[in-house]
């Protein structure tokens, strides 16, 4: 006779399912992409409050970046959703699930990075923005770019929506622009002098991709 699974096994059970369903992206059981958690705030607030990391970033990453600051990012993760699957034009929507737009990239089992969209709006519903950074620590061993292109990959699939991806990066960041060219991108031109960070005006690299035989 089979035992009886307790309490305790079935929701340790449960927990390894949700945790299972929660990756988008597996290169290795080291190197993911998944949904972020709410624990997740232990080790992504120390990797956002290096300077180096920072400075590549946009504004809205508040410095110094709190326990606080990570909890309000969690609860932002989770209400900024957009329908999944095949896209309607007549409808301007799409019939899928509504998922979350930004997931974390996880290394060694720890959230030190993060990769997502930002939609677009009106006529430029079928477009999204790339964002992503990652732990210094982690800087120079190809992680970044390898994860970047299983993402693409992953949104072609998942948002039927989109036909074109943006992205830009600070011109002083080379290692950035490296990897949206290694993925696909295509290089479209310069914005001078186009943001203040720090108190310096930067240059910014303005970068495409459309969908793969997207007609238009």
């Amino acid at each position: 006779m089979a035992a009886t699974p307790s309490l305790e096994t079935t929701q340790a059970q449960a927990n390894q399912s949700n945790s299972q369903e929660d990756v988008i992206v597996s290169l290795s059981p080291s190197l993911q992409i998944r949904r972020w958690r709410k624990s997740d705030r232990d080790s992504a607030t120390p990797a956002l409050n290096n300077d180096n990391v920072w400075r590549n970033m946009l504004d809205g990453i508040p410095r110094p970046y709190t326990l606080a600051d990570a909890d309000n990012w969690y609860e932002h993760v989770q209400s900024e959703l957009v329908p999944s699957g095949p896209y309607d034009d007549s409808t301007r929507t799409s019939s899928g699930p509504a998922i979350p737009c930004h997931y974390a990239i996880v290394v060694d089992g720890k959230a030190c990075g993060g990769v997502g969209l930002i939609f677009g709006k009106a006529c430029y519903r079928r477009t999204a923005t790339l964002g992503y950074w990652l732990a210094e620590e982690h800087w120079g061993k190809g992680y970044m770019t390898r994860l970047v292109k299983a993402f693409i990959a992953w949104t072609w699939e998942t948002w039927g929506i989109l036909g074109r991806i943006n992205s830009f990066h600070f011109r002083r960041n080379v290692g950035s622009g490296k990897v949206m060219e290694k993925v696909g991108f295509e290089y479209e031109g310069l914005r001078k002098k186009s943001a203040l960070k720090l108190g310096v005006w930067e240059d910014e690299g303005m970068y495409g991709m459309l969908r793969p035989g997207f007609q238009g």
